[in-house]
């Protein structure tokens, strides 16, 4: 049912019911929201009387569910009826329904409608002015609480209430462009890029207001772009002249955001109106995600009236009159739209910067005041070439010059409303002035004092007077100090620049050429190392100097090391042997010094040390001469000799010697003298002892089993000691007779005197011999079990060679399976001794049977035959044969199956061996298919096998196979392959053919119109973006035909042509129109602002060239023209590109004259 708008709300605010006389029907309201509850009243019914109520649509068809039921309601006395019925979800977006109440006795009828819609409002954010505060208003806001700027966003929400969960709809918003030929809003942006703050102040998107959001409002879930405006493909229509002007840019993001709900597409932007007054909107299509309501959120940026964007005093700032209105369509297209405004006193202008000063011309060092017009909240001055002394923050300001002759003075102002509720730097106004600064000074004079030299003793800091200026004085090499220069020297020629400077910046400078002679230490002259050598320490005197260019030598002293400078000579006594080192010091009168050194070595004679033999004690074996060395030595070389002065021996000089012929102690005394007189003496005592026979001792006597060791490692060895040999050699020899060893040991000392003694060995025998049987034995059969053999049996014995082996016994446990069998063998030796050994025997038949099964069948499921049966043999007895188990396995189908038989053979003692044989049933053997008749259709006939028929199939064990069918193209038709299978899986084919006509060409959309700036932005052909159909072919093939220019330039026509066609060759042929238009102006980059000098060429290769760039055009025309106003140039520079769209920058070239005066000063001189 198609709702009438806002003509019928009109009517039904001013009647309810149907008629005028009669009975008749009320609502409480015109229009309700599902689940609102409809109160209903009603008079002109019979007293009592019954009256059925029923809400239907407008022609009276029933609404759905329980909504469209009837109820009662029975009048009072007076024929007065009330009643309540609950508003459903509509049927349509916005449903008017139809309420009749009938009289069941009186036949009287009333009628009435209403409108079932969902409720929806708008708001918007008011800022907070002055003392209001942020909060979100459902109607205008102005100056009294709210204070927006332009270029910012005023944020809109907009609530849809009671949307079923999953259903479908569309809004639109609309704003206004333009008011009285002035821009108001440009495009819809963010709805907080700007008042994010003032959104959290006043509650977030679900703040409370006078008329408050949802109960099931919810924080924002999702957003969605919004399209380009200035990009024409994004507008439904062209966009209109007055509009974006050229180089127009989106300065904010543009999103819509949302909660419960997801954007499905959004329509092109739409226009209205006139160009004084235009209109703009965009629609919306979305889905409600739960039942509930929905929110959407936006923001309408305010267009800023600047040279760079719709011009100054063009922008929503300069709006007069009517407010400007930002609307909202109701939900699908019903009802008109819910609008809100803004007056014009909510845009905040920002306060005037105009700077105004006490001087347009202005002298360094002097001070002046500048002023802007009052009424801000807020002033920012900054200087360049001066400093601000008062006023900062106020509107007047008074500042001292300190930028020097010639130069400007450069004042900036940002002047700020901070107390009006503006937001941001957009309250703010910027003011800037430059001054020129005057020549008002003195002609500077400077004055130096001559050339001078000076003698110093270093380089430290001289303070030469007599300087002056009448002016800022300026050194190069040096410091000024009142009158004087102070400057760290150099040797030699130090140079004083004195430079005077007036407050405009000339200056006047003189020169003084100072010679420093520099001070020279000395040069010290020391003996020569040395080494003195005396009998007794004596003091020596050595010659000490030093040489002074400079004739202002003060002295030498000893700074380190003994002795001491006197007369030019330095003087020491030794105290001994040492090493003296002198280090002398001579200092001139400005205290620069020389410092060398000297060694004095001191050699004091030392008494000889005398070199005697050690006293010791020597062993000898009988008599022995002795020859020992004796010496001296002496440190100091002089030594004259030594001799004998008592004992036995001879001595010549260096050896002494004597002969020892018996024991006892020889001794002598020696004398060694040097050239001094200084001696040594000694003793030596020689005591020598002669050699006594050793002493030995032989371990016990022993007897030794028949299999023992007899070496002395086992029978033990014997022992010797010896007066002067620690280790005596101890050597033995054996002689035996019978059992017995007599063993005679010899100790000989290293003078080879020997001693002997004997130890007697006695060998006996008491060990059995060692017997060793066959290993254990395990046979099958009780046959199998071998003889006794004493021949296996293993025997030894440590005396007998051939011990005797007997068998003793077999004996059996009696069991069987296994038996075991006990086998006993004796060995005995010449000595009676004996030993015995046993080996088991085992009778045990552990191998089983050995079985043959018959071979493995294989029968078709309809032809089973027999099996055979199994057959085995076994090594001991004759076995049983028996089927074990019967194991039947299902097929991959209901007819097949597999048998495993198992043959099991078993012996006397239980062993078995088994094996199998598998039979299998299987169904190998295909269906038998028969195919329909080929047939041929019209390719609107229907193709299914009930028009065109069914294959049949038998099959040997499968009673009911399975058919189908699969279609294969083949030219103007297809080919229908009919499938036949069993259970199986095994299968038959046949091939229906059916043959289809088709005659009628395809369906073709071609891509909508385009337009390009350059000739290379035209995209390629694209057949994935053409549309074909075909009522036969499900793919008809799409091909590029060509492009056709219509050779023009500036636009250019492209004609573009592609062809569908179907398998049966039908075609056809659409076009898409491409237009090539350059429309976008040349970027052009202006070289930096330059300041010649007088002499210097002005052509741009001095003063630089522009640079352009074109979005199409790699070739641009660059030229420049030239105006002159004083001693500035502006130089405009223009780049044109192929299509004669321009672009322009100035460059400023301003002339003057920066080089000072060349000054030469008379030559340095000196004095």
């Amino acid at each position: 049912m198609k709702n009438l708008g806002g003509t019928i709300l009109f009517l039904l605010l001013i009647i309810f019911s149907s008629t005028a006389m009669g009975a008749e029907v009320l609502t409480d309201a015109p229009e309700y929201p599902p689940l609102q509850t409809v109160m209903i009243s009603g008079s002109g019914y019979g007293p009592n009387e019954t009256v059925t109520l029923q809400v239907t649509q407008e022609d009276g068809t029933p609404l759905s569910g329980e909504y469209g039921e009837p109820w009662i309601a029975v009048a009072d006395g007076s024929g007065n009826i009330s009643s309540t019925w609950t508003a459903p979800y509509p049927d349509q977006p916005n449903d008017t329904v139809l309420l009749t109440g009938s009289g069941d006795s009186s036949g009287e009828e009333g009628t009435t409608t209403f409108l079932i819609a969902p409720q929806n409002y708008i708001h918007q954010l008011q800022n907070g002015a002055g003392a209001a505060v942020p909060n979100w208003a459902g109607g205008v806001i102005n100056s009294n609480n709210s204070c927006y700027s332009e270029g910012r966003a005023v944020p809109y929400r907009y609530f849809v209430e009671n949307l079923d969960g999953g259903s479908q709809h569309y809004i639109s918003i609309e704003c206004e462009w333009t008011k009285g030929g002035l821009h108001g809003f440009d495009y819809f942006a963010d709805y907080d890029f700007s008042e994010s703050s003032g959104i959290s102040a006043a509650g977030g998107t679900c703040g409370t207001i006078s008329a408050s959001p949802p109960p099931d409002c919810q924080p924002i879930s999702g957003s969605y772009p919004f399209p380009d405006p200035t990009n024409s493909a994004n507008c439904s229509s062209p966009i209109p002249p007055d509009f974006f002007p050229a180089g127009f840019v989106l300065n904010a993001p543009t999103n819509l955001s949302f909660y419960n709900l997801t954007v499905d597409s959004v329509s092109k932007y739409y226009f209205g109106g006139t160009a004084s007054d235009r209109t703009f909107g965009i629609t919306i299509y979305f889905t409600a995600v739960d039942t509930g309501s929905v929110g959407f959120y936006w923001g309408g940026h305010m267009a800023q009236g600047t040279p760079d964007t719709w011009g100054i005093g063009n922008g929503s700032g300069s709006i007069a009159g009517a407010p400007i209105h930002m609307r909202a369509g109701v939900l699908d297209g019903s009802g008109g739209f819910k609008e809100i405004s803004m007056q014009t006193g909510v845009i905040c202008l920002p306060p005037d910067a105009t700077i105004t000063c006490s001087a347009d011309s202005v002298c360094t060092d002097s001070t002046y005041t500048c002023s802007a017009p009052t009424g801000a909240d807020d002033y920012v001055w900054s200087i360049m070439g001066g400093t601000i002394l008062s006023g900062q923050g106020t509107s007047t300001i008074t500042y001292t010059v300190t930028q020097p002759y010639p130069g400007s003075v450069y004042i900036d102002l940002v002047a700020c409303d901070t107390t009006s509720g503006c937001p941001g730097d957009n309250c703010c106004s910027y003011g800037s002035v430059e001054l020129p600064v005057g020549y008002c000074c003195d002609p500077p004079v400077a004055t130096c004092p001559g050339d001078t030299t000076i003698f110093a003793c270093d380089l430290s800091q001289i303070c030469l007077p007599g300087f002056d200026c009448n002016g800022t004085a300026t050194v190069i090499g040096g410091t000024l100090s009142g009158n004087s220069v102070c400057f760290t020297p150099v040797e030699g020629l130090n140079t004083i620049t004195f430079i005077c400077t007036d407050g405009c910046g000339f200056a006047d400078t003189c020169t003084t050429i100072v010679t420093v002679v520099l001070n020279q230490a000395p040069v010290c002259s020391v003996p020569n190392d040395t080494t003195i050598f005396q009998c007794i320490p004596t003091q020596v005197s050595l010659p000490v100097s030093a040489t002074d260019p400079d004739n202002n030598l003060a002295g030498c002293t000893v700074v380190s090391g003994p002795g001491s400078i006197v007369g030019g000579y330095w003087q020491y006594t030794p105290t001994g042997d040492e090493n003296a080192n002198v280090t002398v010091r001579c200092t001139d009168d400005c205290g620069a010094y020389c410092e060398a050194s000297f060694s004095v070595t001191f050699e004091i004679n030392e008494p000889p040390v005398c070199n005697l033999p050690a006293s010791n004690t020597y062993f000898v074996c009988d008599d022995s001469t002795f020859s020992f060395p004796v010496s001296a030595t002496d440190a100091d070389g002089n030594l004259v000799g030594c001799t004998q002065t008592s004992g036995v021996g001879t001595f010549d000089g260096s050896i002494w010697t004597f002969t020892a012929t018996s024991e006892g102690v020889y001794s002598a005394t020696f004398e060694c003298a040097d050239e001094c007189g200084a001696t040594c003496s000694g003793t030596v005592n020689i005591t020598v002892d002669f050699n006594d026979p050793p002493v030995i001792t032989c371990p016990p006597d022993i007897n030794v089993d028949c299999n023992g060791s007899t070496d002395p490692s086992s029978t033990g060895f014997a022992t010797a000691t010896d007066d002067h040999d620690p280790s005596p050699a101890i050597t033995y020899s054996d002689s035996q007779t019978g059992n017995v060893i007599t063993r005679t040991w010899t100790a000989t000392d290293d003078c080879g005197v020997s001693s002997q003694c004997a130890q007697i060995i006695t060998i006996v025998d008491t060990t059995p011999p060692t017997i060793t049987c066959p290993d254990a034995v395990s046979v099958q059969c009780p046959g199998d079990v071998p003889p006794a053999d004493i021949n296996l049996v293993i025997v030894s014995d440590d005396c007998d060679l051939n011990p005797v082996v007997t068998h003793i016994s077999d004996v059996s446990d009696n069991q069987t399976c296994p038996e075991t069998i006990t086998r006993t063998y004796r060995a005995t030796d010449s000595f009676g001794n004996y030993a015995e050994c046993t080996q088991i025997i085992t009778v045990d038949d552990t191998t089983p049977p050995v079985i043959t099964c018959p071979g493995d069948l294989t029968f078709e499921c309809d032809a089973v035959g027999s099996f055979g049966f199994a057959t085995a043999t076994d090594n001991c007895s004759d076995p049983t044969v028996v089927i074990s188990n019967r194991d039947s396995i299902p097929g991959d189908c209901p007819q097949e199956y597999t048998l495993v038989l198992t043959y099991t053979a078993t012996d006397d003692c239980s062993n078995t061996a088994s094996c199998q044989q598998t039979i299998t049933v299987e169904d190998t053997t295909p269906p038998v298919i028969t195919c329909p008749a080929d047939i041929t259709l019209d390719c609107s006939d229907p193709t299914d096998p009930s028009y065109t028929g069914n294959a049949t199939a038998t099959d040997n064990c499968d009673s009911s196979p399975d058919i189908t069918y699969a279609d294969t193209p083949n030219g103007g038709g297809f080919y229908r392959t009919w499938t036949a299978t069993d259970d199986c899986g095994n299968f038959s084919q046949c091939t229906q053919t059916i043959t289809i006509d088709d005659t009628t060409p395809p369906t073709i959309t071609c891509p909508n119109a385009l337009s390009v700036q350059c000739p290379g932005d035209v995209p390629p052909a694209d057949i994935g973006s053409v549309i074909a159909t075909d009522d036969c072919d499900p793919s008809p093939l799409v091909t590029h035909i060509s492009d056709v220019s219509d050779n023009q330039t500036c636009p250019e026509t492209i004609t573009r042509t592609y062809r569908a066609t179907d398998a049966s060759g039908n075609y056809a042929e659409c076009t898409q129109i491409i237009t090539v238009d350059d429309t976008i102006a040349p970027v052009i980059t202006c070289p930096a602002d330059i300041t010649v000098g007088c002499l210097d060429p002005t052509d741009p290769s001095f003063t630089g060239t522009a640079t352009a760039t074109d979005n199409c055009d790699q070739n641009l025309d660059i030229t420049y023209s030239d105006s002159q106003t004083g001693d500035v140039i502006t130089r405009t520079w223009t780049a044109v590109d192929d299509c004669d769209n321009s672009a322009s920058c100035d460059q400023l070239i301003t002339i003057e004259d920066t080089t000072p005066p060349t000054i030469t000063c008379p030559d340095g001189v000196s004095v």
